[in-house]
């Protein structure tokens, strides 16, 4: 009974246990070797999901405070940005901003020929002479 124990412990022919690996001189691991390693590898995973719960708070409060950010600029926009017109209006608003580029570029256009025309028609108190009327 005390051979079968050791069998049981040491393996068949209390050569270890091929199942439970090699340790470092290339021998089979016995059920105690096994154990201990086990254990081992059990203490290293404990430690690393511990380092890894640990980097997932850290995350999840990052992206609490990415979430306010986002928040906080999202409001900083809308209140940059005014108020929206209502429905029918804000149909508008895009034909009215091209609109009022195009005015601007032609209000640039003319200020640009004035200066070009020489100095204006006139007294000479700075004021444009009135144009000649058409003969009827």
């Amino acid at each position: 009974m005390l051979r079968d124990i050791q069998e049981q412990l040491h393996g068949p022919g209390l050569r270890g246990w091929p199942q439970l690996g090699t340790d470092a001189d290339g021998h089979h691991r016995t059920l105690v070797d096994g154990l201990a390693l086990a254990l081992d590898r059990i203490d290293r995973l404990t430690e690393e999901s511990a380092a890894l719960r640990d980097q997932v708070v850290e995350l999840r409060r990052e992206i609490g405070d990415l979430e306010m950010t986002t928040a906080d600029l999202d409001a900083e926009v809308q209140r940059l940005s005014g108020r929206a017109l209502p429905w029918p209006l804000s149909l508008l608003a895009g034909p009215a901003a091209l609109v009022g580029e195009q005015l601007a570029r032609l209000e640039a256009v003319l200020a640009d020929l004035s200066n070009s025309a020489g100095p204006p028609r006139g007294s000479g108190n700075g004021t444009a002479a009135p144009l000649p009327r058409a003969r009827s």
